[in-house]
């Protein structure tokens, strides 16, 4: 004995199967994308020079700076504080990420756009200078441990 299916019950096994795979694979989908939401102590900060930098640092193209204990908070609800206990101040500001670029806005003063990349413990701010006359530094590399 032969059985028959309508041609409506066929369809909605294969999309309850389609769905259910669908919903399984989806629980499995590892996301490696990391947060820079917390709180980040500034360790380094790298600078690279222009040509006209170079020049003045006797053919350097680079220079690794030590951190100057500054404290970086990024908190989910999108603002941000930055304290620098060297200079004796605190900024605060908001900040938005699209990928690997935020732009952060520190209460009066321009925008800043960087390119930030997390890695476990690790936080990494990439700042390019803007060209002006007889600028010595091209690029800007801020290295954070989370706190």
């Amino acid at each position: 004995m032969k059985q028959t299916f309508s041609n409506f019950s066929v369809i909605t096994l294969k999309v309850l199967f389609t769905l259910t795979i669908t919903v399984a694979m989806v629980g499995f989908t590892k996301c490696d994308a990391q947060s820079v939401v917390g709180k980040w102590k500034e360790v380094s900060n790298k600078l690279f020079f222009t040509p006209e930098g170079i020049k003045r640092a006797k053919g350097r193209v680079s220079e690794d700076l030590p951190g100057f204990n500054v404290v970086d908070e990024f908190n989910a609800d999108k603002t941000f504080t930055e304290t620098s206990p060297a200079a004796n101040n605190v900024s605060t500001g908001t900040w938005a990420l699209t990928g690997d670029k935020m732009k952060i806005t520190i209460k009066g003063a321009e925008p800043i756009n960087v390119i930030v990349s997390v890695n476990g413990n690790t936080l990494v701010i990439t700042m390019m200078m803007q060209d002006k006359p007889h600028q010595t530094t091209s690029k800007s590399e801020k290295t954070f441990t989370k706190m």
